[in-house]
């Protein structure tokens, strides 16, 4: 009998493990950089789409039924500008530029500088590869005016800041 319930509760536990693990490998893509470079570099850019197409998707749902909704459109805003690096990495371009435009849509929700930086960044991108630079370079002039209300002296002013001049230097050497 002891072996029974000993038996038993090894299978319990093992199949607690086992649904841990599977829960796991579906949200294996956590929505920043990291993880999509991880991503490209397993080959593996089709999962990380459809995670982060998935990821913002269910944020989206969850801010629809929030008393608060600003720390889901927070999460929509990244899982969408990662799916557009993803995309553009796999040369899926239009895409790119469909899950840029709505990560910026999600952005203008949560009506936060850094957020909606993070998404022009991931717009100017997928116009830049599909050789868009009159609205690449657009979006860079917006993004600077946008990034002088991060609050100065910050991580995020001076990322945002220097990303967008690197953009502009690029722009501007391209002319």
């Amino acid at each position: 009998m002891a072996a029974m319930k000993f038996l038993g509760s090894a299978a319990g536990v093992l199949l607690l493990l086992f649904a841990s693990s599977c829960a796991i490998s579906q949200s294996e893509y956590e929505a920043n950089y990291a993880s999509s470079r991880r991503a490209l570099l397993e080959g593996k850019l089709k999962e990380a789409m459809s995670s982060f197409e998935a990821q913002g998707r269910e944020a989206e749902k969850n801010a629809a039924t929030s008393s608060s909704p600003q720390q889901y459109w927070r999460t929509a805003t990244r899982a969408y500008s990662e799916a557009s690096r993803v995309a553009g990495f796999s040369g899926q371009y239009q895409k790119a530029i469909a899950y840029g435009e709505k990560a910026l849509e999600m952005a203008e929700k949560t009506k936060e500088p850094s957020q909606l930086v993070y998404a022009i960044s991931m717009l100017i991108d997928a116009h830049r590869a599909v050789r868009n630079f009159d609205k690449a370079s657009e979006l860079i002039d917006k993004g600077l005016a946008l990034v002088t209300e991060i609050p100065p002296n910050t991580d995020a002013r001076s990322t945002w800041e220097t990303t967008l001049y690197l953009r502009l230097g690029w722009d501007l050497s391209r002319r």
